[in-house]
């Protein structure tokens, strides 16, 4: 493969995670990882099953 992208696809210097993640990261002593941000889930409405 020949091609360089400008930018990475793979851009690693801004990552979301919610708390769980960001708890797990911690249990594993890898809580300072640079680029990791914490964001709060968004909710989402449920919507009703019925037939």
């Amino acid at each position: 493969m020949d091609f360089v992208p400008d930018v990475s696809a793979i851009r690693t210097d801004h990552i979301e995670v919610d708390k769980e993640t960001l708890d797990m990261l911690t249990a594993l002593g890898m809580s300072e990882i640079p680029g990791v941000v914490r964001v709060d889930p968004v909710p989402v409405q449920q919507i009703p099953f019925g037939r």
